[in-house]
This record gives structure tokens, sequence and C-alpha cells, in this order.
């Protein structure tokens, strides 16, 4: 949870807090480039630290000579849910950055965000009437309900869906924030 905060806190906030935002208008690029940029150096670096993980699984192969870990779906859907989740969480720290200049309220709002989203899955639990809208919508919306799914090796398109729409409305906004900045300037 504290991942997402630290990695993308400084990617926006930082430069107007520096005034090199402007420097990056007046470039020959694009704001969108910037945007998916920025976006894509952040889920890269994410990408190479949960690389450590597919080397706990080879190690515990080796360890216990049993070699089905890596060919189980629970693995690859646990994989492409961390993976997805993490699109999510960086694509709503890249737009935290570029609501702010400073980059600890940046931090703040991505950490609540990630909060915000990950407790509102535990909340369908409380609710006692099954087959509700409101119940529906949370099993919908819960990120615990998505991993365990994933982590059963049950890959459905609707999480799918649901973590890359999410990721390109929020830097979709990102860019209409930083657009609106521009002309603003």
């Amino acid at each position: 949870f504290i991942l997402f905060p630290l990695l993308t806190m400084r990617l926006f906030a930082e430069e107007k807090k520096l005034g090199t935002l402007e420097g990056l208008f007046t470039a020959p690029v694009r704001t969108l480039e910037v945007v998916l940029a920025k976006y894509f150096a952040s889920v890269t670096l994410y990408a190479v630290l949960m690389l450590p993980i597919f080397g706990f699984f080879a190690v515990f192969e080796k360890i216990t000579g049993e070699g089905a870990a890596f060919h189980s779906g629970a693995f690859w859907g646990s994989a492409l849910g961390l993976l997805l989740i993490g699109l999510f969480y960086i694509a709503l720290g890249v737009f935290a950055s570029s609501i702010t200049a400073n980059q600890l309220i940046a931090a703040m709002v991505t950490f609540v965000g990630v909060m915000l989203h990950y407790f509102a899955g535990f909340l369908h639990q409380f609710i006692t009437t099954p087959g509700s809208l409101w119940t529906s919508t949370l099993t919908y919306f819960s990120s615990i309900e998505h991993m365990g799914a994933f982590s059963d090796g049950l890959i459905d398109t609707r999480p799918i869906f649901y973590y890359l729409s999410l990721a390109v409305l929020l830097l979709g906004l990102t860019h209409q924030v930083l657009e609106y900045r521009k002309w603003k300037a």
C-alpha cells in the first residue's frame, strides 16, 4: 500500500514545486505523451520491484523439488491480478500528483485512495442483505474479491476491464488537469 504513493508522489508535484512543469509544456511533446511517459516509467519500476516474487517461487521449487508452482493458473492469475491492481493504483498516484504541488499531499491522497478502494471490499461482508444492489456493487468494486478469483486461477474479463478502464480514466483526468494548467498559465 505504501509502495504506490512512494512511486508516484514526485511525478508532477515536484515539477510544479520546482517550476519545471512549464518547461515540459513548452517542449515539442504533447501533454498526453508526458503523462504516459511518467506513467509507464512508474509501471516499469513497479514491475521490476515485483520480479523477486518470481524468484521466491524458483527458490521454493529448488527446496521442495515440486515444480508445479510456475505451471499453475493460481500463480499466473495472481501475477496478472497484482499487475492490474498496480496499473490502477499507479494511475491514481499520477492523478494525485497532478492535482497538487506538494508531494506529501500527493502521497497522502494516493494512500487514502488506495486504502478506500481496498477496504471497500470489506464493507460487503458486513451488509446482511445478500443479493441487494448495494452488496453486488461493493462486491464488484472489491479488490479482495478480484484477487481471490485471480489467485484461484480464474481469469475473468470483468476485473481486467475494470482495472484497465479505471487506469485509463485516471490518466485521462491527469491529462485534462495538466492541459488546464497549461492553458491557464
